[in-house]
């Protein structure tokens, strides 16, 4: 497998063409073989954090980072100096609320997967610099997505997420059911809205 890969310039031009989804599958294996690119992955991070225009390649940028930085240390300090208070500046949610309903839903499986990332493998990273409180709403919404697979991922990560700490485990439920009871609220008075707006009928 390893020795069909392509070389760093021509990882690159994979990168810069917009193709992907490659980021996904990669596991520690594939992460020590690769480590040249890690900089290259940080520059577009940081690209994609700082132009809302390419948030989205800053997502997937950022996921692969975060799977270098869990295997290796040396990447884990560097990608500590260099990215996360630049991120946490630019996008204090890390995803915010306001994006997801543009992304495609191949790209909302990649926000859940840099989402687990974050708070499973860097929790204690993650609430140094973010909101652990936005970053749940983004998983409730996204356990709440139209498209039945990217619910089902969402209900996965969910499980992980609360397994992994018991203080987020309580946010999320504390979130879900806030969340809950506004929902259930805004369909009572839209319910309530359409039924004294009905004509009433009359017999004499």
């Amino acid at each position: 497998m390893f020795s069909s890969l392509p070389k760093e310039q021509s990882f690159e031009r994979i990168i810069n063409a917009g193709t992907k989804h490659w980021l996904l599958f990669i596991n520690k294996i594939l992460v020590l073989q690769i480590t040249y690119l890690l900089n290259h992955l940080i520059q577009l991070s940081k690209t994609g954090f700082s132009k809302a225009t390419q948030r989205l390649d800053g997502i997937y940028a950022f996921f692969a980072v975060l799977r270098f930085s869990a295997v290796d240390s040396k990447a884990d300090g560097t990608v500590l100096e260099k990215l996360w208070p630049l991120i946490a500046q630019n996008e204090p949610s890390l995803i915010s609320l306001q994006l997801l309903p543009k992304l495609a839903d191949d790209d909302c499986l990649a926000a859940l997967d840099l989402l687990h990332s974050f708070l499973v493998e860097h929790l204690f990273r993650a609430q140094e610099y973010f909101s652990i409180q936005a970053s749940l709403q983004v998983l409730i919404y996204l356990a709440c997505h139209p498209n039945w697979e990217v619910r089902k991922v969402a209900y996965d990560a969910t499980k992980k997420v609360l397994s992994s700490s018991s203080d987020l485990a309580e946010d999320t439920l504390y979130l879900f059911t806030d969340w809950f009871f506004i929902s259930w609220r805004e369909t009572v008075n839209v319910e309530t809205r359409v039924f004294t707006c009905r004509p009433i009928d009359i017999k004499c």
